[in-house]
């Protein structure tokens, strides 16, 4: 599967997450639009991922692309799945691919 999502979605997301250091850097993360920390006390301690800088992200970016084209010939048959949706949604479109086995199968995927 690949999902896709629009550059300027990616760099939204991930530039603006944010994660608390009292609370574990894996265990609980912030998004400044999608999921704002609960209070005052914990927004003031939140810390941006040094490698999520619009720059990098960039970086990261140009890469998938070079490695997506290489993929893309290799999996001919992947499917793509439209990402620029609530997580939720894009959740039950790969569990619905994944237990149907099929893209046709599954009337969340537009043909």
């Amino acid at each position: 599967f690949f999902l896709d999502l629009p550059d300027d979605a990616v760099m939204e997301r991930l530039t603006q997450t944010m994660t608390d250091p009292v609370t574990g850097e894996r265990k609980k993360r912030f998004h400044s639009t999608y999921k704002p920390p609960p209070n005052q006390e914990v927004q003031a301690r939140l810390q941006r991922n040094p490698k999520d800088t619009e720059e990098k992200v960039q970086v990261r970016l140009d890469m998938y692309y070079q490695n997506m084209r290489d993929l893309e010939v290799f999996y001919q048959d992947v499917i793509h799945v439209n990402a620029d949706q609530d997580p939720h949604t894009v959740f039950e479109i790969y569990n619905c691919l994944v237990s149907l086995g099929l893209e046709k199968k599954c009337k969340l995927v537009p043909n």
